[in-house]
Parts: C-alpha cells; sequence; structure tokens
C-alpha cells in the first residue's frame, strides 16, 4: 500500500475514533506523533497535530515529538509542531531538549528555529 492510501486509513480511523495518543506496546512506548518524526513522515505528522494529538506526549525515554524532528533532521516538522504550539523545552530523560539534539547532530536550519521560537516563548 502506498503511503497516500496508509494516509487515507489514518485519516478514516481517526475520524472513526481511533486513539491518537496511544503509546506503542514495546519498549520505547512511542505516539503515533513521535514515530511519525522520527521517520519524516509528515504527511502524518499532519494529520495527527489536526486531530489533536498531545504534541509534548514523550516516549518512555522522555523524547517528544519535536525533539525526534530535531534529533532526525526534518525541518518540516520541527516547524508544523512549532507553529502548532509545541513546548520545545522539555528534555528527554537525559536532560537534552530539541535544541540540544539539533546543535549535537549539526542541524543548523533547526537550530536556527528552535532559538528564533524560544525567543518568541519568552
Amino acid at each position: 500500500m502506498g503511503n497516500e492510501g496508509q494516509l487515507e486509513i489514518m485519516s478514516l480511523l481517526i475520524a472513526k475514533g481511533a486513539s491518537i495518543d496511544r503509546r506503542a506496546s514495546n519498549t520505547s512506548g512511542r505516539t503515533g506523533l513521535v514515530l511519525a518524526a522520527l521517520q519524516g513522515e509528515t504527511d502524518k505528522a499532519r494529520i495527527l497535530v489536526e486531530a489533536k494529538a498531545d504534541l509534548n506526549f514523550p516516549d518512555n525515554y522522555g523524547e517528544t515529538a519535536v525533539a525526534a524532528a530535531a534529533r532526525q533532521g526534518y525541518p518540516d516538522i520541527v516547524r508544523l509542531l512549532i507553529d502548532a504550539g509545541a513546548d520545545t523545552e522539555i528534555p528527554n530523560n537525559n536532560g537534552d531538549t530539541a535544541l540540544v539534539w539539533a546543535e549535537r547532530e549539526g542541524r543548523e536550519d533547526i537550530v536556527i528555529m528552535l532559538r528564533a521560537a524560544k525567543t518568541v516563548e519568552e
């Protein structure tokens, strides 16, 4: 099944009341939004954001969707989450925020975005 079919099924399930903030039953405990952010699935992330997924719900490691997208280098998803109101300052279980990850991974475009978002929040 192509991505378009997956998006259609995903939208249908959400419309029928599927739990959008349910954690994976594996050790990571990731939500659909964190998984979409980790995998660079912008369309899936957008559907979940529009369905009012919890933007700040961390996985079992304390990583939120915005931190996952920053770490993996997906600026479109970082922008989507910032614009939707995600908290960029939530640290993971090791104390690392999205900005720390972006700096560590050399994601300068995301570093700029996150610093600008932090300035707006203050």
